[in-house]
């Protein structure tokens, strides 16, 4: 396999004022030599601030027209990857308040619609928790299972790959993170659905202790139902409000995540999907030339 095709960005990281529009990242990313590259579903929210929010390019997919779909599946038609990922913000399709949760389905239903659209072959959500902490887990499950079997029949008839990402919040008392993940791929229970694993966002499921070995523990529990694998990593320190800040550049000297043990191991277990980078900062110049760094180092290892 040629790592180097399966390695891209996501929309994320090309933030700057004015936005950028949704076509312009896309064109930039392949100018940056990757030949993958995730969109993100939502051109209304971002990740990073300066001092006020900074949005990223996106789409809104209930305002981008037939034409504007036809424009992006031409201009995506040069990687060997695409994906479209939900956003994660203000859904819920766990939810126990029934409106929520049929909005949120549905948005993630049009995800998979957008994505044949554009010529897509992975769609990415996000599977959140529960709404109240004194809800019983297994109410929770019951409908996470159920939104990824209607989702994976929804999607069949399109060949597209499903998965979920790691990090959203589902823990709940009389379950650990990796029997959390068990219970949904397997009651789910189809090899059209599957992990995307976000190696940062690990940490922050498995708390703020955790580190390399957690995100290896991740890869040996499911090396057979990764089907993306979103790149960054973390700072764990104590001189900042959060007890994780993720979304950092592959090096640096408060980042604790050791990405070449991960690499690794994926490359070990025999992973072949996507390696998408959520490297984020000040400007997508310098982001761009992190992503290239982490790409650099993620090629060596496969052919060491």
């Amino acid at each position: 396999m040629n790592i180097e095709e399966k390695i891209g960005s996501s929309s994320i990281v090309f933030h700057q004022r004015p936005e950028l529009p949704i076509i312009d990242a896309i064109r930039l990313c392949k100018d940056a030599g990757f030949k993958a590259m995730e969109i993100h579903l939502d051109d209304w929210n971002g990740v990073f601030g300066d001092p006020s929010l900074i949005k990223f390019p996106g789409v809104w997919p209930r305002t981008c027209s037939k034409e504007e779909r036809e424009a992006l599946r031409e201009e995506l038609a040069d990687f060997s990857t695409i994906i479209v990922h939900g956003t994660p913000w203000d859904v819920k399709i766990a939810s126990r308040n029934p409106g929520i949760r049929e909005e949120s389905v549905k948005q993630y239903m049009e995800a998979i619609e957008f994505a044949h659209d554009i010529g897509a072959g992975i769609v990415t959500f996000h599977i959140n928790g529960a709404t109240n902490p004194l809800e019983e887990y297994c109410e929770t499950m019951e409908r996470i299972v159920d939104f990824g079997k209607r989702a994976v029949e929804y999607a069949q008839k399109y060949e597209i790959i499903l998965g979920a990402e790691t990090g959203t919040g589902l823990v709940a008392p009389g379950a650990t993170p990796i029997e959390k993940w068990h219970n949904v791929l397997n009651g789910i229970g189809s090899e059209s659905f599957g992990m995307l694993l976000d190696i940062g966002h690990v940490l922050v499921e498995m708390g703020y202790r955790a580190g390399t070995e957690a995100v290896l523990t991740y890869i040996n529990e499911f090396s057979d139902k990764i089907v993306e694998v979103h790149a960054h990593n973390v700072i764990a320190w104590t001189a900042v409000s959060q007890i994780l800040i993720d979304h950092q550049p592959f090096f640096g000297d408060t980042v604790c995540i050791d990405v070449e043990k991960v690499f690794r191991k994926l490359r070990e277990v025999g992973y072949n999907g996507p390696i998408i980078f959520e490297i984020v900062g000040a400007t997508k110049e310098k982001i761009l030339k992190e992503c290239q760094l982490a790409k650099q180092k993620i090629i060596e290892i496969w052919n060491e």
